[in-house]
């Protein structure tokens, strides 16, 4: 192969012919098959009057283009739409719930009345218990509050385990949940009890029985603790002086057994120790 020498010294000049670069070779390969594709060519407005130029934004057809007509078409539609609309939602029905108990309003209060009447008359008995609807407000009786009874909710019951799903629990058996005490003005106590099944029917007071002679019946419910007792608060003083000095022998006696304990369990732990480390050198 000949190569060109220019008249600088130490400069060569390319051969004609040389191989051309990859990357030069890349690109032509990319480009194969849109030789023939046509460029875009933007339109052109040269001597067409101005007149006949079109609009960015063009007119409705139903209008002459005026934004006055324009907004009152506008505002026509948005009555149409609204007054289907009005009308749909006043041919729709509210939803009907098997039970209304509870504060949540699922319609108005005339809708949920006759629910309500269709349970007093026709109450679920298992076990001789009457089942509570959903949203009724109920007393639980709570192991960790020392088994008294605290406000509840019930939220479904389940047929299968016979639990109720409570608010504060979801799993209340139904021994240990009971119907709220609502009392009135007058301090009456007034609770349903599920004597529907057996046809009974729940005593009424008289107009004879005056309010300021009932007594009204004490609710357990949020009852405060007495840290003292009623024992203690009998004695004298110097009898509770005795109790505490008592008290601090007695104590002062089990710190010293507990001392005791644990130096036997130490000896013991010391003696296991050895004997491990004697099977072990065996």
């Amino acid at each position: 192969m000949q190569q060109r020498y220019s008249a600088t010294p130490g400069v060569m000049m390319p051969q004609i012919g040389a191989a051309v670069p990859r990357q030069h070779q890349k690109q032509q390969r990319a480009l194969v098959g849109f030789q023939n594709v046509s460029k875009f060519v933007p339109p052109s407005y040269e001597g067409v009057q101005p007149d006949q130029l079109p609009c960015p934004d063009t007119p409705s057809p139903r209008s002459n283009g005026s934004p006055e007509e324009e907004d009152a078409e506008q505002l026509h539609d948005n009555q149409n739409n609204y007054t289907k609309a009005s009308e749909k939602l006043m041919d729709q029905k509210p939803p009907q719930h098997a039970y209304s108990g509870g504060s949540r309003a699922h319609g108005s209060r005339q809708g949920r009345e006759p629910e309500q009447d269709h349970y007093n008359q026709h109450p679920k008995i298992i076990n001789g218990q009457e089942v509570f609807p959903p949203g009724t407000f109920v007393e639980y009786r709570s192991r960790t509050m020392q088994n008294r009874w605290i406000l509840a909710k019930v939220e479904s019951f389940d047929d299968k385990n016979r639990v109720y799903r409570l608010d504060v629990q979801p799993k209340a058996p139904m021994d240990r949940v009971r119907l709220r005490e609502n009392k009135d003005e007058t301090g009456v106590v007034q609770q349903r009890h599920s004597d529907h099944a057996a046809g009974g029917i729940v005593p009424q007071h008289g107009g004879d029985q005056q309010a300021g002679n009932v007594q009204p019946e004490v609710s357990p419910l949020h009852e405060p603790l007495d840290p003292v007792g009623d024992d203690n608060r009998a004695m004298s003083h110097d009898q509770l002086l005795q109790k505490c000095r008592d008290l601090e022998l007695t104590n002062a006696k089990i710190m010293e057994e507990n001392r005791e304990l644990k130096s036997q369990l130490d000896k013991e732990k010391s003696r296991s120790r050895a004997l491990e480390a004697q099977l072990s050198g065996r």
